[in-house]
């Protein structure tokens, strides 16, 4: 007769048994947490900002990791603080930290970007870049699974703050109030060009070879290197074009940021002749740039009417635009309407400048 001391031995040893053969404990670093790495010397993998901040997976000592790119001096990465917070919601802690590298190691010249880290199997696996190099972020936080980053959308100190929220959706970081214009990278994705018109003319040669024309395409931009805002695509038969995205504010009134976006196309054998450029007004929802009006021609067919001290504010576009020459500026102003922007008044000389090509 088996007595309930022996029963209950017995069971104890079949599972200790069993816990010995298939049901190992788990490993420390199985158990990991974002709290328990040492992230100021850890590997950790790195977007490309440009060639001269290639990205990949970056070594750190004491917060501070070297790149060789075939230059003189390597590019620097310097890590921010971390911040912990569960982003991902799978009810462990991450780490959310902002990288900048210093291209060639100048401290002047830096490319940051705002990451989210998890731990998988005792090391770091990214989660994905909450910020890109877009904005300069100041300060960044976390809570209730968001991520609060405030930023300055241009590299000065006299740039006004702009506080991000933003969400990851399982795929990537999403930004949650209406500022997603500002983290566009509009230097490298696809823009369908939004003229009207299927060839849009150039401005014309002198040199008594054919003038060309800019085709309506949609065009996959490759990174001009310029605060990800910048973009450029030559196409097989030589037509360069070219997109900048600047200057923002809430112009429709929406609640969502708008940018000035200007295009350019110009023939590759030629450009300073035939370079001509025009200016829109876009937004950016789910992810996907929208046009929201034509502004003005920044190079006219037959004359000079670049424009600068651009100003969004709620109903209302103000700059300043050259009429013809460097040597005359206009201040204009633009009103929103339900049909898009309208100039208070003409440019001088130039009529048909606000017209869309």
């Amino acid at each position: 007769m088996i007595t309930r001391t022996a029963l209950r031995m017995a069971v104890v040893g079949l599972a200790t048994a069993a816990l010995g053969a298939g049901f190992a404990a788990p490993s420390q670093a199985d158990s990991a947490g974002a709290r328990d790495i040492d992230w100021s010397n850890a590997t950790l993998e790195m977007i490309k900002g440009d060639a001269r901040c290639p990205g990949g997976p970056v070594t750190f000592v004491e917060g501070i990791g070297k790149v060789e790119t075939g230059a003189t001096r390597p590019s620097t990465y310097v890590q921010d603080s971390v911040e912990f917070g569960d982003v991902d919601r799978d009810g462990r802690e991450d780490a959310v930290l902002m990288v900048t590298c210093y291209r060639l190691g100048n401290p002047r010249i830096g490319v940051p970007a705002v990451y989210a880290f998890g731990v998988a199997d005792g090391a770091p696996k990214q989660i994905g870049v909450v910020t890109p190099p877009t904005v300069y972020p100041s300060s960044y936080s976390v809570s209730g699974g968001a991520v609060t980053v405030n930023a300055r959308a241009v590299d000065s100190p006299d740039a006004e703050p702009v506080k991000f929220k933003l969400r990851w959706n399982g795929t990537a970081f999403t930004e949650r109030t209406g500022k997603e214009a500002y983290l566009y990278d509009w230097g490298s994705e696809p823009l369908a060009l939004p003229f009207k018109a299927a060839q849009v003319p150039l401005r014309p040669r002198s040199d008594g070879r054919p003038d060309k024309s800019c085709p309506k395409a949609t065009v996959d931009f490759e990174d001009g290197g310029m605060f990800y805002r910048t973009g450029e695509y030559t196409s097989p038969d030589g037509i360069v074009y070219a997109v900048r995205a600047a200057n923002f504010g809430d112009v429709n009134r929406d609640g969502r940021s708008d940018v000035v976006v200007t295009l350019t196309c110009g023939d590759r054998d030629n450009m300073i002749e035939t370079q001509s450029s025009w200016a829109y007004l876009y937004t950016v929802k789910n992810g996907k740039p929208v046009p929201l009006s034509y502004l003005t021609t920044t190079t006219w067919l037959d004359g000079y009417t670049d424009i600068h001290d651009v100003k969004l504010s709620r109903g209302k576009v103000e700059l300043d635009q050259y009429a013809g020459t460097s040597d005359t500026s206009v201040d204009r102003s633009f009103r929103w309407t339900r049909k898009g922007l309208k100039a208070a008044q003409p440019l001088p000389g130039f009529p048909n400048v606000d017209v869309a090509p």
